[in-house]
């Protein structure tokens, strides 16, 4: 029983990190897209990303859904164990 409890709780921990590198890439990811149009290129792919800010501002919800997710799963649970 203190093993399957074990496995459990490692589990949902290894979930957390994983989600926590998700929310950390997804900021890297807008990050970069919001540096390329400083660079002076003619290049479409980098003027591509000139005029889409009212889209990265909304797509900025999503690591912060996310993040209030992460903080949601990690609260400290009450123990429903009597003694």
């Amino acid at each position: 029983m203190v093993l399957k409890s074990f496995k459990h709780k490692f589990r949902f921990s290894m979930l957390l990190n994983f989600l926590l590198w998700i929310i950390r890439l997804i900021m890297l990811v807008m990050l970069v897209v919001s540096i390329l149009p400083l660079i002076p290129s003619g290049q479409w792919w980098v003027r591509l990303w000139d005029f889409p800010r009212l889209q990265l501002t909304g797509l900025l919800g999503v690591p912060v859904l996310m993040l209030g997710l992460h903080a949601w799963l990690k609260r400290p649970q009450k123990s429903t164990q009597r003694g």
